[in-house]
């Protein structure tokens, strides 16, 4: 028992493979490298590195493009989110998301009503295509609400049986 406690403080101290026989494939190749494109000193910069000073700011950190119409690669302002909801560019809509987009169907409800919707408000689409943002596809709902209508068809497509 005594010898059995001391070969485990061994174990724990030194670096041992507890597998009798079993050396490391890479025991002995310290230093070596498979690849001459590797091989270079301290001090030197391998061909076609770009290294940093240790505080360097590299040239693009907090330089943000041009947001908007200024920018290169403007497409209108509209774009389909997961191939399934239109977003519009709306900067300065409370309800924008961090790139500044707001979903197009709230865009067209509060254009109708002719003010903001609330937090606890939403969109419905009637004929439940999400990319429809027709006036008279749209329907203001509550959470609840719009929770019973999508109820009925989430319990059939759980439950279906073929």
């Amino acid at each position: 028992m005594l010898e059995r406690k001391s070969l485990d403080k061994q174990l724990k101290t030194k670096k041992v493979d507890k597998r009798k026989g079993k050396t490391p494939w890479n025991k002995g190749m310290k230093g070596i490298h498979f690849s001459p494109d590797t091989e270079w000193k301290k001090g030197e910069t391998p061909k076609g590195a770009v290294l940093f000073e240790k505080g360097q700011i590299p040239w693009n950190k907090g330089k943000d493009g041009p947001k908007g119409e200024e920018s290169s690669r403007w497409k209108g302002g509209r774009t389909l989110h997961q191939k399934k909801y239109w977003l519009v560019f709306a900067q300065d809509h409370p309800y924008a998301d961090n790139k500044g987009y707001v979903r197009e169907h709230r865009l067209v409800m509060e254009k109708h009503l002719g003010r903001y919707l609330k937090k606890s408000e939403l969109v419905h689409h009637i004929n439940e295509d999400s990319t429809d943002n027709r006036i008279e596809n749209l329907r203001l709902v509550t959470r609840s609400d719009h929770m019973k209508l999508h109820s009925n068809t989430l319990y059939e497509a759980r439950w279906k049986t073929a």
